[in-house]
């Protein structure tokens, strides 16, 4: 959630997830960070152990808030927890942070996910470390085109995290093999039918992989309304499934809240709104085909009004500003004045 309204204070300039970054700042610092620089899924006492995959995703998070540095002191703490969990020298790394002989006793402390790993990876990523093992499996997982995880088990979910780590990561944001199999598994999975979390997660991740302005329109176009059409009147979006925490009786048990999705469609909309603009400057074919239309109605009534407008229309084209919207009856009156011979 930090994270998510972070992303949206940058991208948007809003003073006003200033107090939200800051409670929620104090929260994770405060209530779930322990002694030895780790973190908890629960606040308090906790059934689990701490893990690896809560202590990259909070650091990320307070950093992204710019509540929290993390130096040479904090990273060779992380290393530290690094070094107790990893399968071998660089990665990749386990998820829990529990002693040897307990991981030795029992199997279900001695996982390795690639969501977990690639917050890790996206963590040192921020600092310019990039780990040739942990990469080489991350990039191996890539390539199975939908990678799994015991904690996620949402493709969206999957995309978002790599795509984290690929946004900071140039070595594999140049690979553009790498990009298009992450962009064909969101793709993919736009194709069918999508909770506006996974929409959220959808549009967050092809805006990291830097595809959401060349693909499928219509594929985008659908995540968009999912977004939109799902919030509730007072501005929040419904509780959706993200995270698996275990299995009871056979069934499996998703957790997820209102919060965290809402939090996810705002840094969705934020990237959106940060997107649209770049990409109409870019691309005049709207204002051509308005052109084109105009064009053709006043040509019908008179040719002088059609100059005039295609004037005004190239004048706007070729500024490329939005803002000059509000001037256009001025620079159509104009057109009539500069109208040459």
């Amino acid at each position: 959630m930090l994270a998510s309204i972070a992303e949206c204070r940058r991208r948007l300039s809003c003073a006003s997830a200033g107090p939200i970054c800051d409670t929620l700042a104090r929260f994770i610092k405060d209530h779930q960070r322990s002694p030895d620089g780790s973190w908890n899924y629960l606040v308090g006492v906790s059934s689990y152990p701490n893990d690896l995959d809560d202590t990259a995703c909070a650091l990320i998070a307070l950093e992204r808030s710019g509540a929290y540095v993390l130096d040479g002191a904090s990273l060779a703490t992380f290393a530290r927890l690094l070094i107790s969990a990893e399968t071998r020298p660089g990665g990749p790394y386990r998820t829990w942070l529990t002693r040897r002989e307990i991981r030795a006793a029992n199997r279900s402390w001695r996982d390795i996910d690639v969501c977990v790993n690639a917050n890790i990876a996206c963590l040192l990523a921020r600092h310019g470390i990039i780990l040739r093992n942990l990469d080489a499996y991350i990039e191996k997982s890539i390539a199975r085109s939908n990678p799994s995880s015991l904690y996620y088990h949402s493709r969206f979910a999957h995309a978002y995290f790599i795509s984290r780590y690929i946004a900071s990561c140039p070595t594999s944001k140049q690979n553009a093999n790498t990009r298009k199999k992450l962009t064909d598994m969101v793709m993919t999975g736009l194709a069918g039918k999508q909770n506006p979390l996974d929409a959220a997660l959808a549009i967050c991740a092809l805006d990291d992989i830097g595809t959401l302005d060349t693909t499928d329109t219509s594929a985008i176009m659908s995540a968009i309304d999912q977004v939109v059409e799902t919030q509730d009147k007072d501005g929040s979006w419904p509780a959706c499934p993200f995270y698996v925490e275990t299995e009871k009786d056979g069934k499996t048990v998703y957790y997820g809240s209102s919060e965290l999705t809402t939090a996810l469609c705002i840094e969705a909309s934020s990237r959106l709104l940060g997107s649209i603009a770049p990409m109409a400057k870019a691309s005049p074919e709207p204002l051509i085909a308005i052109r084109d239309s105009l064009h053709k109605i006043f040509s019908e009534k008179h040719p002088y009004f059609a100059s005039a407008c295609a004037r005004t229309l190239e004048r706007f084209r070729e500024k490329g500003n939005e803002q000059m919207i509000a001037l256009l009856p001025y620079h159509f009156s104009r057109s009539f004045i500069d109208q040459p011979g």
